[in-house]
Parts: C-alpha cells; sequence; structure tokens
C-alpha cells in the first residue's frame, strides 16, 4: 500500500532535481492524528518509488517520464521572477464539527517540511501580502503551490479553492456548547399591551425611544416594556436597526453595555446563542466571542465567575492547542525511494 504526501519544494543540487516530500497519515481516532516524515529526494529516485506503488503524492504524478503537477504546476515552487517566500503547501481544512461546518483555518507545510495549523484570517493575510508583493514586482510567485488563492474584492472576502473537490483532508474540530445559556424570553403581546398605554406606562426617555424604533422600522414589541431603561432600550433599538434579532438579550437583567457587546458580535456573525447570559459582563462577552471565532471549546471557559483576564489567559492556552506547529518524525524513509541498499 502506498505511502501518500505532498511535494513541498524543489531545489537543484549538482544538476539533479531534489524534491522536499512530506510523506502524512492523518487518523482522527489516534492521537496525535497527524503522523509525518520529510525527506529530500532525488528526482528519479521518486519517480521509481512512484512507478513502483511506494509512494502516492496528493499534488503530483508522474506523466510520460516526468513529474507533474495536478493541483498547481509544480514550477509554482520555483518562479521565474521570485519573491522572498517559498509558497506553501495546504494539507488539511479545519472545521467545526457542528451544524455549521464552520472553516476555522488551514493546516500547511513549507518547503522545509515544518507543519503549522494557521488560523484562517492568518491565512488569508499571508496570501493577501504574497499577492500583494508578487502583482509589484510583476511576479508569478503564488502563496500555495496547490491551492488557488482568490484575492478580496469589494463585495467579496479572499478566499482559497482547491483545484480538485476533495482535495483535501478535512479536519473536524470537537466542540462542547456550554449549559448555562439563558436567554431572553420577551413576552411580545405583553409589550404590545403595554405599547398601547403610551403615556401612562413609560417616561419621556423611553417613550423617544420607542417613537425613533416606530421611524426606522423596526419591531418595537421587542423592547416595548417598561423595566427597561431607556439606555437598554437604545442598545436594542440600535441592535435592531443593524439587523441583529435582539430577542436573546431584551431582558432587564443585562445591561446596556452587555446588549451592545452580544449585538456587535453578532453582527460579525457570531452564534451568540451558546453562550448568552446576563451574568457575563462586556469584558467576558467579547473573549468567549473570541473563542467562538477561533472555534475553541468555549465550554471550558464559559463560567460567569472567571474573570475576564482568566477567560483570555485560558482562551490563549487553548489557541496554542489547536493552532501551533507539529514536529514532523523525520525517520529513515530512505529506503523507500531505492537510493540504499
Amino acid at each position: 500500500m502506498a505511502v501518500k504526501g505532498h511535494i513541498v519544494g524543489i531545489r537543484e543540487a549538482n544538476g539533479t532535481k531534489v524534491y522536499s516530500v512530506l510523506l502524512s497519515q492523518y487518523n482522527p481516532n489516534t492521537s496525535p492524528n497527524w503522523k509525518f516524515s520529510f525527506e529530500n529526494v532525488p528526482e528519479q529516485n521518486l519517480m521509481a518509488a512512484m512507478k513502483a506503488g511506494k509512494v502516492a503524492l496528493y499534488n503530483a504524478k508522474v506523466e510520460g517520464g516526468a513529474l507533474v503537477g495536478t493541483t498547481g504546476a509544480l514550477s509554482r515552487f520555483n518562479p521565474k521572477d521570485p519573491i522572498p517566500n517559498t509558497p506553501v503547501v495546504v494539507l488539511s481544512e479545519i472545521r467545526v464539527d457542528d451544524t455549521s461546518d464552520r472553516l476555522i483555518g488551514y493546516r500547511i507545510a513549507t518547503g522545509n517540511g515544518q507543519v503549522k495549523a494557521i488560523r484562517l484570517n492568518d491565512m488569508l493575510s499571508f496570501c493577501m501580502r504574497i499577492t500583494k508583493a508578487a502583482k509589484q514586482r510583476d511576479s508569478k510567485a503564488v502563496p500555495i503551490q496547490n491551492c488557488m488563492y482568490v484575492a478580496d474584492s469589494v463585495q467579496k472576502k479572499g478566499t482559497i479553492r482547491a483545484y480538485v473537490e476533495g482535495q483535501l483532508i478535512v479536519e473536524r474540530v470537537k466542540i462542547n456548547k456550554p449549559n448555562n445559556a439563558a436567554p431572553a424570553k420577551v413576552d411580545t403581546e405583553g409589550n404590545k399591551r403595554q405599547i398601547t398605554r403610551l403615556e401612562e406606562m413609560f417616561s419621556k426617555e423611553q417613550i423617544r425611544e420607542l417613537k425613533l424604533g416606530k421611524q426606522h422600522g423596526v419591531n418595537i414589541r421587542v423592547y416595548g416594556n417598561n423595566k427597561l431603561s431607556a439606555d437598554q432600550m437604545k442598545s436594542l433599538r440600535k441592535a435592531l436597526e443593524s439587523g441583529v434579532d435582539a430577542r436573546a438579550f431584551a431582558d432587564p437583567r443585562f445591561t446596556s453595555e452587555s446588549m451592545q457587546a452580544y449585538s456587535v458580535n453578532a453582527k460579525y456573525g457570531v452564534d451568540i446563542s451558546s453562550f448568552i447570559n446576563p451574568e457575563y459582563n462586556p469584558a467576558q462577552i467579547y473573549e468567549l466571542s473570541t473563542a467562538w471565532l477561533e472555534g475553541i471549546d468555549i465550554s471550558k471557559m464559559a463560567d460567569p465567575k472567571m474573570y475576564a483576564e482568566d477567560m483570555s489567559k485560558l482562551r490563549i492556552e487553548l489557541e496554542m492547542q489547536l493552532f501551533g506547529d507539529n514536529v514532523v518524525d523525520v525517520v529513515d524513509i530512505i529506503n523507500r525511494y531505492g537510493d540504499k541498499n
């Protein structure tokens, strides 16, 4: 059975092409999930091992007596007009194992065999930086050898696309939802009855917020509760105006500052439902939101009694566990390529 891997770099040595090859095995049911071996292999030895069925490469094949790229040209490793960069190879997508199937990062390999899990935004920033530098130099250098980077546009965020569907391994990060979520329960019918008695039930400041909400076309029944302060009403009104479903925190127990923190994060795509609780202060909410965006198991830090500073320390520790470097096991695989007896 062939061992699978990637070409991660190419160089010349004494007139011979030498390929940096990273072999890998991924098993989600073992710890660690990945096993690697790295070796620099002369071209003829690599092709012989591939023809013999000992090695199979995700990004190359033997064709017409030569190695050719199958997911991007191998010439991308050494562009004619280089910039200070060697393209990386993407080994896998890292996704959250829930109904959203949310992409949070990639596992990449460099030309020297270093393997690293990298956050999605960091990967896109790297691609953008290299692409911009190449454009300035009129270079054909690319950030990734085996995938396409599509740069940012006015309407769309930059993306990374595989050349072939199913080309990349998908790693799924299991997370647990906290069991202390306590969303608000909004009595819209009760609020409606209060609103019909506007002058009797509400202060001038509260009435102002209700009138502004009506003028701006939002459902004022969500916050038409006279137990909410005018500041809380204002925070809820602005959340609704920005397109956020504010019902989860439309409760007098949430401070106006916490309402604003939940609103901002919900607006930018954070699923706040897993950690909605009136006992969290804004600093804690932002820590939990950051952890959610990183794909971290927030159940390990979702405790209203934990200071935000302690949440931050734990979040960073969990991030390092998820997005860290892998030590590549350099083992004697040279016999696989047939240049040792």
